[in-house]
């Protein structure tokens, strides 16, 4: 890309389904950066899942292992897709400002109930589907407000991968903005 500024850390948030890990692993490929997945490289790290460690251990101490990922990662010409409630930590929230771009990958609750609808790995959405519909609108209601410090938020309701990352890319070309 170019400039130093154009070529620091992008850091994707937003709730699961919300096309992180997708998109991340698109947007890397197409500016030839690394890419990384915190929940994979945690797994990698642990030879858990995810959701075996929030059983083990439980929450708090997954978003510190969590922390502990997000501090050890480049700055430069990486893409990072984190988990959904990293944000919960004032820490991580802190950690991201001025780290490099950080993009918010919004989709409302249908769309990411629909995305989520065969995935039976979270361990935050319960298996019936009006559970998880309900959970899902719980969990937005409770991170938003924490997403908002997003540098930029990006819509992925009814949206290609391609179409997203060509938005990323000319948002990185810009100035940064102080926040949404």
């Amino acid at each position: 890309m170019g400039s130093d500024a154009t070529e620091r850390s992008v850091w994707l948030c937003g709730m699961m389904g919300s096309g992180k890990s997708r998109v991340g692993a698109r947007l890397a490929e197409r500016l030839d950066w690394e890419w990384v997945d915190t929940d994979s490289q945690i797994e990698r790290e642990t030879g858990s899942t995810v959701a075996d460690l929030f059983a083990a251990e439980g929450e708090a101490a997954f978003r510190e292992r969590e922390h502990r990922v997000l501090c050890s990662l480049p700055l430069q010409r990486t893409v990072v897709s984190f988990g959904g409630g990293a944000v919960l930590l004032e820490q991580n929230r802190a950690l991201l400002k001025g780290r490099g771009r950080w993009f918010w990958l919004d989709a409302d609750a249908e769309t990411l109930a629909a995305r989520l609808q065969n995935k039976h790995d979270r361990p935050l959405l319960p298996a019936d589907s009006t559970s998880r519909l309900a959970r899902i609108r719980e969990l937005i209601d409770e991170r938003s407000r924490f997403y908002l410090e997003a540098d930029h938020r990006i819509l992925t309701d009814n949206r290609m991968i391609d179409e997203i990352c060509d938005e990323i890319l000319k948002l990185m070309r810009e100035p940064a903005s102080p926040n949404l």
